[in-house]
């Protein structure tokens, strides 16, 4: 996973897959890049993204857009506005070997917590 702009300090990107539900990722500042990348290894279907925030520290992300790399394209997936504690969405099926989620509307330091992918969820 790499986040692109920095980060505030003792919010390190590397928070994002530490397996620790208390830590996050925090962009280096107002006016920063706030975006994330994630390299899924291999090729991988996807119909879902999960995304979250520890709204602990208030609400940060207010409008966000997500890409897949599809064949070595970066195809929009999906756009919205807040995340909060928890949102899922329903995105066109895409088998994708990357994600990014770029960050374009922010209250101070955005803090996202690790996104998901997921195929296949029933409904």
């Amino acid at each position: 996973m790499t986040a692109a702009g920095g980060f505030r300090r003792g919010f390190p990107a590397s928070n994002l897959v530490d397996s620790d539900p208390d830590s996050a990722w925090a962009a280096a500042g107002p006016g920063k890049t706030a975006d994330l990348e994630v390299d899924l290894g291999k090729r991988v279907r996807i119909d879902r993204i999960l995304l979250q925030e520890p709204i602990r520290y208030g609400q940060r992300i207010s409008r966000f857009s997500i890409q897949a790399r599809a064949a070595g394209e970066w195809e929009t997936v999906a756009t919205g506005t807040t995340i909060g504690y928890k949102r899922l969405l329903r995105v066109q099926e895409v088998e994708a070997d990357r994600v990014r989620i770029l960050h374009s509307g922010r209250h101070q330091h955005p803090r996202p917590q690790p996104p998901g992918a997921v195929q296949g969820l029933p409904g």
